[in-house]
């Protein structure tokens, strides 16, 4: 498992590709990880809902 806590560039660190893919299911970005539970898109409300949890 990988452990970023910032912005990963995938073309930087293609090695996130596999663990993104494999953890949503999903290949777009932007993929945000929030202990544990995934937010696929730009869904700012969600993002801060899962931060205050």
């Amino acid at each position: 498992m990988l452990n970023y806590s910032k912005e990963v560039n995938l073309h930087q660190h293609p090695e996130a590709i596999d663990y993104v893919v494999r953890s949503t299911g999903q290949m777009g970005v932007p993929q945000t990880e929030i202990n544990g539970r995934w937010v696929i898109g730009f869904d700012p409300q969600r993002i801060m809902q899962l931060l205050q949890q």
